[in-house]
């Protein structure tokens, strides 16, 4: 349910009381027949970032039909540029540090003057 969003970021993951600076939304779904649009737009604009889907033993699939664009676990990442265009897709497994770095190479093509 949405109202198990914030006490789930504030008491288990990542916990320690944490409370969001930014605005949540609903759940809603990101792979299969009632995936959110916004999802099919992203997942279609941006390659997947590993060529492996794992073992199928071992995955619960929860949603039909499965696609090869899917988003295979929690915490996939993707970097929309300002002019709402997906510019890259992060598998969940990448270190921050790499997102991160990718993310500031983005950067550097805006030249932004400091003061304004």
């Amino acid at each position: 349910e949405n109202s198990e969003i914030l006490p789930g970021l504030k008491y288990v993951r990542p916990g320690g009381g944490y409370v969001p600076n930014f605005q949540l939304f609903e759940k809603g779904d990101v792979n299969g027949e009632k995936e959110q649009k916004v999802f099919t737009f992203l997942k279609h604009s941006c390659p997947h970032p590993s060529d492996v889907l794992g073992s199928l033993k071992h995955i619960s699939w929860d949603w039909e039909p499965i696609k090869v664009h899917d988003i295979r676990w929690n915490f996939e990442k993707f970097l929309v540029g300002p002019d709402g265009v997906p510019v890259m897709r992060w598998f969940h497994k990448t270190p921050v540090s790499t997102v991160k770095s990718d993310i500031l190479a983005y950067l550097k093509q805006f030249k932004i003057k400091k003061g304004g």
